[in-house]
C-alpha cells in the first residue's frame, strides 16, 4: 500500500483521502440532487392530494410500518391436526398477511407451484401491470 501511495504521489501516512479534484467533482451533484428532490416533493404532494389514502400507504411501507391487525387471521396449523408441508403453510400465511398488507410482494423463479410463494388474485409485476403483486424471478434470482 506504501509504494502505490508513493507511485501516486499521496501522503503515505493518511488513512483515507479524497483529493480535492474529485471532492470539487462530486460536490457538482448537490444541487442536481436538490433540485431532483424538489420535483419529488411537489410530485408526492400532488398525488397525496389525489390520492391521500394511496399515498399514506406508500409513505407506510417506506417507512417499514404495518397496517393495523395485520396478523390477524394468520392460520395456525397444530401438530394434532396433522403433519402440513412447510412450503404449503408458508404460502397460506404468507397470502394472510398479504390480504392485510397491500404492499407485500410475492413471487419466485419457475418454481411458484411447488414453493407456494406466489400471491393468490394477482398476476406478475412487468411493464404495463404494475398494479400486481407477484415477481417473476429468473436464472440465478435476476428479476425480469
Amino acid at each position: 500500500m506504501q509504494l502505490t501511495k508513493q507511485n501516486y504521489g499521496l501522503p503515505e501516512n493518511e488513512q483515507f483521502r479524497v483529493p480535492d479534484e474529485v471532492l470539487q467533482h462530486m460536490r457538482q451533484a448537490l444541487p442536481r440532487g436538490a433540485a431532483l428532490e424538489a420535483e419529488w416533493q411537489a410530485r408526492f404532494a400532488a398525488y397525496r392530494a389525489a390520492h391521500p389514502d394511496k399515498a399514506k400507504e406508500f409513505q407506510a411501507a417506506l417507512a417499514g410500518e404495518l397496517p393495523p391487525d395485520w396478523d390477524e387471521n394468520i392460520p395456525q396449523f397444530p401438530a394434532s391436526a396433522g403433519s402440513v408441508a412447510t412450503r404449503i403453510a408458508s404460502g397460506k400465511v404468507l397470502n394472510a398477511i398479504a390480504a392485510k398488507v397491500p404492499w407485500l410482494m410475492g413471487g419466485s423463479a419457475d418454481l411458484s407451484p411447488s414453493t407456494k410463494t406466489l400471491l393468490e388474485g394477482s398476476g406478475y409485476f412487468q411493464k404495463d401491470a404494475y398494479g400486481e403483486r407477484n415477481m417473476a424471478w429468473g436464472v440465478r434470482e435476476h428479476a425480469k
